[in-house]
C-alpha cells in the first residue's frame, strides 16, 4: 500500500479484519409457512429448523394463513422441524389459544406464544394445560 493510504473494513484496519476469527456458519434457522409453503424444506436438511406461520409478514402483504393450511404444511415437513410455533394472533390471546387448540386437534404439538400486554394469567392457563415451553412476544 502507498504511504498515507489506510484501508478499513467495517471501521477496522484491513489487517485486523483479515485475521479476525470467522463467525461459524449458522446451524439453526426459522422458516415461515408464508415464505416456504411452496418450497422444498428438505433443501435445509443440514439445519435445525423452527417452523413459524409468518402471519405477520403475510398480513403485511394482504395474505391470510389458516390453521388448516399451516397444520398440513407442518405435518408434511414434520421430520425437519425441531418445533412448530402455533398460529398466534397478536393482541388477541383468546384467538391465539383457540388456534393453539386447533393445531393440537390437527395433530401438531405447537408451541404457543403469549404477547404483551396479555394478562399474566394467560401463561397460567397454558401451564395448567401442560405447556412447558412457550414463546413470549411484545
Amino acid at each position: 500500500m502507498s504511504e498515507g493510504l489506510s484501508v478499513h473494513a467495517g471501521g477496522l484496519p484491513f489487517a485486523a479484519v483479515a485475521t479476525a476469527p470467522r463467525i461459524p456458519f449458522p446451524r439453526n434457522a426459522l422458516v415461515s409457512y408464508h415464505c416456504w409453503r411452496n418450497r422444498d424444506i428438505s433443501a435445509l436438511a443440514d439445519f435445525t429448523l423452527v417452523a413459524d406461520s409468518g402471519a405477520y409478514s403475510a398480513d403485511t402483504h394482504g395474505a391470510v394463513i389458516t390453521v388448516a393450511d399451516l397444520c398440513a404444511w407442518a405435518t408434511e415437513w414434520r421430520k425437519h422441524f425441531a418445533w412448530v410455533a402455533a398460529l398466534d394472533v397478536i393482541g388477541d390471546p383468546v384467538a391465539s389459544h383457540r388456534n393453539w387448540e386447533l393445531m393440537r386437534s390437527h395433530g401438531v404439538n405447537a408451541m404457543p406464544t403469549v404477547h404483551f400486554p396479555a394478562p399474566p394469567q394467560t401463561i397460567d392457563t397454558y401451564a395448567r394445560e401442560g405447556v412447558t415451553f412457550m414463546g413470549l412476544g411484545g
